[in-house]
């Protein structure tokens, strides 16, 4: 067992509404209220990017965008860079997210994307 079960293990993870597994939870549950999250087709952005992690889920006439900053580092995306953004933010790990696109450290972001 990990030293550090004392601090990180579920019991305080189900008292923190911001912790992993709640967005995990979340996320489930996104997935079974969303079909495009399941069956969506799926399109990668910005394939080269360093640092973030960018698709889409395309589903008749709803798009679903995911946009994942896999760094401890803030990143700063371009609205033309992704080419895309959010009308309604769905799932984040933090309390809002940052507009212009700033993702913070390890940050995930699940929306609707407004072109559609």
């Amino acid at each position: 067992m990990n030293d550090n079960y004392v601090n990180i293990n579920v019991e305080k993870q189900l008292q923190e509404p911001r912790s992993i597994l709640q967005f995990y939870k979340q996320m489930i549950q996104l997935r079974k209220e969303h079909d495009t999250l399941t069956y969506g087709i799926y399109e990668l952005l910005m394939p080269d990017h360093p640092s973030a992690y960018a698709y889409t889920r395309t589903l008749a006439d709803q798009q679903v965008l995911v946009v994942i900053n896999l760094t401890e580092h803030m990143v700063e995306l371009e609205e033309d860079e992704l080419g895309l953004n959010f009308s309604e933010i769905w799932l984040t790990h933090y309390e809002n997210g940052l507009l212009p696109l700033v993702l913070r450290p390890f940050e995930t972001i699940v929306g609707l994307n407004n072109k559609v």
